[in-house]
């Protein structure tokens, strides 16, 4: 009798466990996995790169493409900026870019130039893309790093 009320115990807590399991994997996270990197979908207040995905090498005069998706705006659009490491920051679009108040259920790509004739544009190993909003650019994402070579 003991037994068959223990299987019955450890059987109530191995439901319990995969219950909570699959809740937990129904309702996600807010970072998607590496599984979900192309899903477009954002919650509001945010911008995500999703390329450069970091590791590529790119060179000088290199045309890059920029995909993001984004559920914020205030209705000036994006802005599209180079890092190079710790040095300031090189916009590498001449004025804003995608929607100007984005609802968050898509990807939008924008293709940019690694310019050298850029004022303050230097190859780099440690190279990131940041986009933000056009008027704040504390709501805004990074990409992972790349090279940039001459």
């Amino acid at each position: 009798m003991k037994t068959k009320m223990l299987k019955t115990k450890m059987l109530a807590s191995l439901i319990t466990g995969l219950t909570a399991v699959a809740f937990l994997a129904a309702c996600g996270e807010d970072k998607p996995s590496a599984a979900d990197e192309d899903d477009c979908f954002v919650k509001a207040g945010v911008v995500k790169v999703f390329s450069p995905r970091g590791g590529e090498v790119f060179h000088v005069g290199d045309t890059i493409t920029v995909k993001f998706a984004a559920n914020y705006g205030m209705g000036t659009g994006f802005r599209i900026r180079y890092y190079a490491g710790d040095l300031a920051p090189v916009d590498l679009t001449e004025e804003s870019v995608g929607p100007e108040a984005p609802d968050g259920k898509r990807c939008y790509e924008e293709k940019v130039v690694l310019k050298a004739s850029i004022s303050g544009f230097v190859a780099s190993d440690e190279a990131y893309i940041r986009v933000h909003d056009y008027s704040s650019q504390t709501v805004g994402d990074n990409s992972k790093t790349f090279k940039v070579i001459e």
